[in-house]
């Protein structure tokens, strides 16, 4: 009786989350922790008093990243959702654990990815109070470290095959912009665009500024909040600008499609980027973009930003004259085939306007800017196919003329003194042109063969 009495009882099995795997010691170590801390407030409170989450942080952050696994991810979800009742504590685990990259930009791809898509989770659910603590900002800090060309060496890995290549930071950008598109959905703040703006204005990665361009395009288009996004780049946009002069041609014709979109509705007439566009910013700008490539898909783009259409019979006509000019400025070492379909514009624009023939003659220095666009300086090579006689530049060049003259002709008769002149102008260009032709074919002197 009395062994039976001091016997000592059986051991309680322990639960399996405590047993210690070696592969996954940062899991098993983090889900002993969520034990300990599970029904019990007295350990939570000594937990967060004694800034456990910031400890257990800075000591992930020293781990080897083999350790960081995707048990070890789960892990530190289940220890979120264990303080989800208490705001306060959950502040805590997702500044010192979860939304601190410097621990999960380090570990392979798919525990990377694994992250990301559960930060856009969290996101999702808790909109107002992520935007606050981990706003547009913080967002664009992270892609700027940890995920573009422009990260310090903090981001680079350190383990074997760990390295990402550019899809693999293309689909995480792409799931942290997402969290950016959830935060200014409904509405965008000042400060916001300007992070934006800014974030493109300065990137050095074409890619990037091509992802953030195509978010802001997009938010114009079918986004709740595009009339007041609209309102603040008309206030706020004038970085736009700067990005026609961009290297890459994609992130050019994003910047330039903006623009357009914006052009469609003008906001605001005293912001700065209306004033640039209306008082010789564009243009100026414009004609910075010579020393790029330039293709005919950007060349017609430039068009539309000065180039509307009736509301009555839905035809064409030039809105700004200036930009219009310095669009075909752009055209002097662009090939024939660019050419060629501007062309065409312009043919059709003058057919159906033929009031734009006494504006353009009224501008300085008309003449050499169409001879330009109507002078071929590409040689044909050997070997090429010849260019249609009906497509020729010299074809162009005799029904912008023909066009001039039936202008002048359905007049009154009272033609300006511009006009007059640059009418003139082009018939005596070409005789010129003839009479140099004629004079190059006679031998200088006698007995000699002329040059072919």
């Amino acid at each position: 009786k009395t062994s039976k009495a001091h016997s000592p009882s059986p051991v309680a099995e322990l639960p399996s989350v405590w047993w210690f795997d070696e592969k996954e010691g940062i899991a098993s170590f983090l889900r002993l922790l969520l034990s300990m801390l599970s029904n019990s407030p007295t350990n939570q409170q000594v937990f967060f008093l004694r800034e456990g989450p910031a400890t257990i942080g800075a000591l992930l952050q020293k781990v080897s990243s083999s350790q960081l696994t995707v048990q070890a991810l789960q892990a530190v979800q289940e220890l979120v959702e264990q303080f989800n009742h208490c705001p306060e504590w959950k502040n805590e685990v997702y500044r010192h654990l979860l939304f601190d990259f410097r621990i999960w930009s380090r570990p392979l791809y798919d525990v990377k990815i694994g992250h990301t898509q559960y930060i856009s989770t969290i996101v999702k659910s808790n909109t107002t109070e992520c935007r606050r603590s981990f706003g547009v900002q913080f967002m664009l800090d992270v892609i700027r470290i940890f995920y573009s060309s422009m990260g310090s060496t903090v981001s680079q890995p350190t383990v074997e095959g760990a390295q990402l290549t550019e899809e693999e930071q293309m689909s995480i950008r792409a799931a942290i912009i997402s969290n950016v598109k959830l935060y200014v959905m409904i509405d965008i703040r000042v400060e916001e665009l300007e992070a934006i703006l800014s974030f493109v204005a300065v990137a050095s990665d074409s890619n990037l500024q091509e992802e953030l361009l195509r978010l802001l395009l997009n938010l114009l288009n079918n986004a709740p909040c595009r009339q007041s996004l609209r309102e603040l780049l008309w206030a706020k946009g004038f970085s736009l600008l700067v990005l026609i002069q961009a290297k890459s041609m994609a992130v050019r014709l994003l910047a330039i499609k903006l623009i357009s979109k914006l052009s469609i509705q003008p906001a605001n007439e005293d912001g700065p980027l209306y004033n640039a566009l209306h008082r010789g910013g564009l243009s100026a700008a414009i004609g910075q973009m010579t020393q790029h490539e330039l293709s005919s898909s950007i060349i017609l783009a430039l068009l539309e930003l000065c180039v509307t259409k009736r509301q009555d019979n839905y035809t064409d006509y030039i809105s700004n004259l200036q930009v219009y000019l310095a669009v075909l400025q752009l055209l002097r070492n662009s090939p024939l085939d660019v050419r060629h379909t501007i062309c065409q514009q312009v043919i059709s624009i003058l057919q159906l306007n033929p009031g734009h023939v006494v504006d353009i003659a009224s501008s300085p220095g008309w003449e050499s800017l169409f001879l330009w666009l109507l002078t071929p300086f590409e040689q044909l090579q050997e070997g090429a196919e010849e260019v249609d006689p009906a497509c020729s530049i010299t074809y162009k060049r005799l029904q912008v003329q023909n066009i001039m003259k039936e202008a002048k002709m359905e007049g009154d008769g009272d033609t300006p003194e511009g006009e007059n002149e640059a009418g003139s102008s082009l018939d005596e260009e070409q005789e010129r042109g003839d009479g140099e032709d004629s004079r190059s074919s006679e031998p200088d002197n006698e007995g000699e063969v002329p040059a072919k």
